[in-house]
């Protein structure tokens, strides 16, 4: 992440240095239920719980556990599909923190090139995470390929347009259905 400028603990604004983490990330693991699904190409409806577990290298996490619950709605239109999501987040607080529980929501959609492979980009928008910061404003960008109909790979960049928003970032996502 980089800073910027703003204003310093009853100061005047202050320039803070750019700086770049590097190592492995959180870990998250997500359960996923539909509670409705029409007929193909129609509105589905999922609900979702999240865990992010603490187990990133020093200085790319909190130290601490984070909890999500988020309704997901989708539309598909032939081969493109829209989607939005709202959710809340109960975030832990390492210590001397104190981080604030959210709201988000999260716009987008995806395009079904062949049967294997797609494409898509999402927006997330969410409350302010922490008392003096601006709540996190981030796309995604992602391409995924299916090896087979329970084995799917996905790849990823994002870009943060807030200082409550990490500058970029990227990464590989592996998923199985069971």
């Amino acid at each position: 992440m980089s800073g910027g400028s703003g204003p310093g603990p009853g100061g005047p604004a202050t320039a803070t240095a750019s700086t770049t983490q590097s190592g492995l990330g959180d870990a998250i693991a997500a359960a996923t239920y539909n509670i409705y699904s029409g007929i193909e190409n129609a509105l589905r409806v999922d609900l979702t719980g999240k865990v992010k577990f603490a187990t990133a290298d020093a200085g790319l996490g909190t130290g601490e556990n984070d909890y999500a619950a988020q309704v997901d709605v989708y539309q598909g239109f032939d081969n493109f599909t829209a989607m939005g999501s709202l959710g809340y987040q109960v975030l832990g607080d390492p210590p001397g923190s104190d981080f604030s529980n959210a709201a988000y929501g999260i716009f987008g959609g995806y395009y079904q090139f062949t049967y294997q492979t797609g494409a898509g980009a999402e927006m997330r928008l969410s409350q302010k995470l922490y008392a003096t910061g601006e709540g996190p404003r981030e796309l995604t960008v992602y391409v995924s390929h299916k090896f087979n109909d329970s084995l799917k790979i996905s790849g990823y960049v994002l870009k943060g347009f807030s200082d409550g928003s990490p500058d970029s970032g990227f990464g590989v996502l592996l998923t199985s259905d069971l």
